[in-house]
Parts: structure tokens; sequence; C-alpha cells
């Protein structure tokens, strides 16, 4: 009788065991994770919006990770410091003084050998400070200046310390180009997000299509500022490359029941460059002013006829760097996607 006992005893545990396995089984079928897929051209700013993501709903960079992230700062620095010596001769911008010329000879001759900011952070900060090197960085613009450039530069002094540690605005201004597939899955009220970025390279797009299975929306990032810019292999417009781009992504079939979500980026810098070139020189049919909204509103009005998906297209002008600004427009999209589009298709 004693062992009986013990075995349905033992039986019962078992039961429940298994019982609450179902259970919690049953609970994982019920929470859908929701796939969002991250894709524009290279240079739209798309990884600054995954990593605003991290920052904002995940734990953010720990100290490893922001040092790893020191290191392509101060390259990019570097890097920005030799393009904008290279095109002040271009732009026929000319040097303050004799000292700064030097200067600018010593870099260009040993840019490869300075590894360590600290140097040369003396010529540096003579030759940032410099009336020609100011002048040349503002008319970045015209020959693809990374738009972290005048960030860095008035940064400087902080990144050459020698126990400079990067920030989260830092990290968001740094220009790394992505290769591959990386995944960030969260917690947005209640639901699993699984953001999946891409990178934007022509030689990267191959990958895309593997990405394309049950995707909830597609996120399309592109820059306002491309408009003003030429692709060096293709001559073509940045911006109706990349309008060719979201054209068919819209019409593939494998997306046909994704929503599509279109950030146009880097709207502090359009403000900036569409008071001196308007639309006309990226589309000549254009009829408007050179004012912010009139223009704005064109281009994406010319997304959204491409697309020929009004229905469910959402269109947002976002900077990316400005994680206030990203975190209410990521906010108010989610809550469109997740109240509308996704009862529609069945999703919830």
């Amino acid at each position: 009788m004693g062992c009986g006992g013990s075995r349905n005893i033992l039986l019962t545990v078992q039961q429940e065991h298994s019982r609450q396995i179902d259970i919690s089984i049953a609970k994982e079928r019920k929470i859908k994770k929701l796939k969002f897929l991250l894709l524009g051209d290279s240079g739209s700013g798309k990884t600054t919006l995954f990593k605003q993501m991290r920052i904002l709903h995940k734990d953010g960079f720990c100290l490893s990770e922001r040092m790893d992230f020191k290191a392509v700062i101060i390259e990019n620095l570097l890097q920005y410091t030799e393009i904008i010596l290279q095109n002040m001769a271009v732009l026929n911008i000319a040097f303050d003084d004799q000292t700064t010329k030097e200067y600018a000879d010593k870099y260009l001759t040993n840019a490869n050998a300075f590894q360590n900011i600290l140097d040369f952070r003396l010529e540096l900060k003579c030759l940032y400070n410099s009336g020609g090197f100011q002048a040349c960085m503002k008319r970045g613009q015209e020959y693809c200046l990374g738009d972290g450039a005048q960030y860095l530069f008035r940064s400087f002094d902080r990144i050459a310390s020698p126990d400079y540690v990067p920030t989260d605005q830092d990290i968001l201004c740094a220009r790394v180009t992505t290769s591959g597939v990386t995944e960030l899955n969260f917690d947005f009220k209640g639901k699993i997000l699984c953001m999946v970025d891409v990178g934007g390279q022509t030689s990267e797009r191959r990958k895309w299509i593997h990405c394309f299975d049950n995707v909830t929306a597609v996120i399309f990032v592109t820059a306002m500022n491309f408009y003003f810019q030429i692709d060096d292999l293709t001559r073509k417009s940045k911006l109706l490359q990349s309008l060719a781009l979201f054209r068919s992504l819209c019409r593939n079939k494998y997306l046909s029941k994704s929503a599509f979500v279109l950030f146009l980026n880097k709207i502090d810098v359009f403000q900036i460059l569409i008071k001196r070139k308007t639309l006309q020189c990226c589309f000549p049919e254009y009829k408007g002013d050179n004012s912010f909204s009139d223009s704005s509103q064109y281009i994406c009005n010319q997304f959204i006829t491409a697309g020929r998906r009004t229905d469910d297209v959402y269109c947002h002008l976002t900077k990316a760097i400005d994680t206030e600004n990203f975190d209410r427009i990521f906010n108010s999209t989610m809550a469109i996607l997740l109240n509308q589009n996704l009862e529609i298709t069945g999703l919830l």
C-alpha cells in the first residue's frame, strides 16, 4: 500500500507538470511575434533608426560596445577631415594662412599614420577652427560629406580626451556600413516585435528576399537630402533611385499583405538645402515653391503614388538622430499598425 501511494503521488505530480507545460506552450502560441523589416538605400539613416530602437526599447549599449564605437567615431572624424581638406581645393576654398595650409599638407601626407587622434590633436584643432575648413564643411552636401560630421567636429575636444567614452548621441552619429542581417527583439505594449535590419548597398539586396517571409510591415527609410545628390556609379538622382526601389518593394508579391511605413528622414538637412536648391533639380515638373511644407509633401506624394498602396502606406517626416522625435513618431506609427492594420490582416 505504501509503495502504491507513492506511485500515485508521483503520477499526480507528473501530470501536473505536464499540464503546466501545455499551458506554457499555449501561452507562447498566443504571443505572436510581429516582424518589421527595415529597408532603404545606403546612407538613408535606417541603421541609425535601428540603433534608436535599441536605445529606447532594449538596454542600450554596454561599455565594451561603446569602446568599439569609440574606434569607429575617431575613424569617422579622421575620414571626414581628409574629405574636407581634399574638397577645399575642388571648391576653390583657400586656407586662412600658411600655418593651416602646412597642417593640411602634413595631415594629407600622413593621414594613415595617425591612428591615435592624440598624435595630431593640436594641428586638427587649428584646422577645425579655421574659416576655410568651416566654409568647406558647411558645403558638405555638395560632395556627400557624412551628416554626422559637423556634430563630431563640434565634439572634438571631448572625443580627443584620453578618457573618452561615447555617449548615445555619439553612437547615433557614428557612420557604420551595415552588412548582413541584424535582428532586434523587444516588447512593445505587450507585443513582441522583431526588427530586422539589412545592408542597404546594392550588393546586399540579394539577401533581402530571404527576409520577406511573414513580414508584418516594411519600414522603408529614405533621406530627403537625396534629392540633391547624384549616385557616383549610375549618375542618377539618389532620391529617384530610392523611389524606384520603394516602388519595386510595394509591388513585390511576397510583401502584398505587409503594411508599408515610409520614413522621410534627415528633415533637418533638407530644411537647409531646400532654401538653396529647388526640387526641380530632381523633379523638373515640380511647380511648388521652396517651402519645406510644399516640398516635403510633394516628395511624400511621389512615394505614395509610386507604391500604389494608398490604404496601407503611412508616411512620416523623421530626424533619426533625434531620440525624442523618433520615439514620438515610432509610438504613433505602431499605434496605427497594431490597432488598425493588424486587425484587418488577422494578425491580432
